[in-house]
């Protein structure tokens, strides 16, 4: 027996935690070499809020994305939902609780700036991630057969 759906949601949530470290490992480096030293949240550990926010979103970005593979077609308008584009917007609208923890930054002028990367990060990973998990194990459907090619 194989549950497709089960394969593109595991699929999806394990990227998208790698990614989420991927993500943090960046912001570390960054943060390090744009000041020169390093500050409050920009360290690796278990006890660090700002790794862990950044591994459950990309990987909730994961459950999300892989769950919305059964939409082929967009409910009201009737287009087609291409992997790509419902990948985008998906990362876009689960990333948007962890970009607006941006405004709790007492750096006021980088606001924007990071606020908007969060949010275009978050919808290249949710399109990174539902173009594999779409390759890997389809879409529509078929994610609903019980048989599996082998």
């Amino acid at each position: 027996m194989c549950n497709k759906l089960a394969i593109r949601v595991c699929l999806g949530m394990v990227l998208g935690a790698g990614l989420g470290a991927l993500c943090f490992w960046g912001f570390v480096v960054n943060t390090a070499k744009e000041t020169g030293n390093m500050v409050e949240y920009a360290y690796w550990g278990f006890d660090n809020p700002m790794m862990w926010m950044s591994v459950t979103n990309r990987a909730m970005i994961g459950f999300v994305v892989g769950l919305a593979g059964f939409m082929m077609f967009h409910p009201i308008f009737g287009f087609r939902l291409y992997p790509f584009f419902r990948g985008f917007m998906m990362g876009i609208f689960v990333s948007l609780p962890y970009a607006l923890g941006v405004f709790l930054s007492p750096e006021k002028e980088t606001v924007n700036n990071i606020f908007l990367v969060v949010l275009i990060a978050g919808g290249v990973m949710g399109m990174v991630l539902d173009l594999i998990m779409t390759k890997v194990a389809g879409e529509g459907a078929i994610l609903l057969d019980k048989k599996c090619e082998k």
